[in-house]
């Protein structure tokens, strides 16, 4: 199925995000929070369901933290499942004021497998989770939250056999949540490579 909806059972863990991790949401401040998200439409219903307490009209004014639309965070995969709709048809379906798209329509390319979207190449797949990762590093917020896939997100953490599904021993369930930290704290890393808060409660 091209560019799918959420299933009934993914709308169901979405909705249960916020008391799975009361804790997270307790700490995030807003005034120093902003949100990324993937362009699919899978991950842009996770963001509406599971953080509708922080986005409006939930959360109202300072209250409300900021949302890009970030097409470097779509999946590694050419799967019709994987890649994403025509923009003009998915903005229609999410038209909120506060979704910013400037980085989308930046890259008009996004959507089409070319270039640094290239995701049959590995290799691509490995820099974009890298230019992720520094674009991150180079926020001016305290707390960045990435709703994205699981095969973008192992190449974020630089899992073993991050490629490959099946053998990778990091893993994601879905609407699962993992607190990260830059392991290098000058910021002088170009890898920008991530160590996993373990000990965080959510």
């Amino acid at each position: 199925m091209p560019d799918p909806d959420l299933t009934s059972r993914g709308v169901t863990q979405c909705l249960a995000i916020p008391t799975m991790y009361p804790n997270f949401f307790a700490s995030l401040d807003p005034s120093d929070t902003v949100l990324l998200v993937s362009p699919l439409r899978r991950t842009l219903q996770t963001l509406l369901l599971g953080f509708s307490s922080v986005l409006p009209p939930a959360a109202q004014g300072d209250r409300a933290v900021p949302v890009i639309v970030l097409p470097q965070l779509q999946e590694c995969g050419s799967w019709p499942c994987d890649t994403g709709a025509p923009i003009e048809t998915t903005k229609r379906l999410f038209p909120q004021e506060y979704l910013d798209w400037t980085e989308v329509d930046r890259h008009p390319e996004w959507n089409e497998n070319t270039g640094a979207f290239r995701c049959d190449d590995e290799r691509n797949n490995v820099e974009r989770a890298r230019w992720v990762r520094n674009y991150i590093r180079q926020r001016k917020e305290k707390h960045v939250v990435v709703v994205s896939h699981h095969g973008l997100l192992r190449r974020l953490v630089k899992a073993p056999h991050a490629h490959n599904r099946m053998k990778s021993p990091i893993q994601w369930e879905n609407a699962a949540l993992r607190v990260y930290r830059f392991t290098d704290e000058l910021a002088s890393d170009p890898e920008a490579d991530l160590a996993r808060l373990e000990d965080f409660a959510l």
